[in-house]
């Protein structure tokens, strides 16, 4: 719902204050098109999220562009990312997140 938070910084410094450090942000959002219209407060690209995000602390794990539901087009982006504490944070937690994630994306991944 990002596309549609009045105030973006707000909203991104809460789910930060909420996650525990190594915590998993999962933010899907429509890629910005003409067919947005004035439906949505803000419209982003793949480059502008994961932007916004790591400017918020968070460190992006994956970000791609996606068909919505079952559709055949990539009109939406699906990011992950985890909250990053500062420059100690362990790269396990990124690395276990993400193996968890491509996991339920690849189910025959070892």
């Amino acid at each position: 719902c990002l596309e549609h938070v009045m105030d973006l910084d707000r909203a991104l410094r809460e789910i930060a204050r909420v996650l525990r450090p190594g915590g998993a942000l999962l933010v899907t959002v429509p890629l910005a098109s003409a067919a947005d219209g004035p439906n949505h407060v803000r419209h982003f690209t793949l480059e502008r999220l994961q932007e916004v995000v790591t400017k918020r602390g968070f460190h992006v794990l994956l970000a791609s562009a996606i068909p919505y539901l079952h559709g055949e087009t990539n009109n939406n982006i699906f990011l992950a990312a985890v909250r990053i504490v500062d420059d100690e944070t362990p790269l396990q937690i990124s690395h276990a997140l993400n193996y968890r994630l491509l996991k339920l994306m690849t189910p025959e991944l070892p």
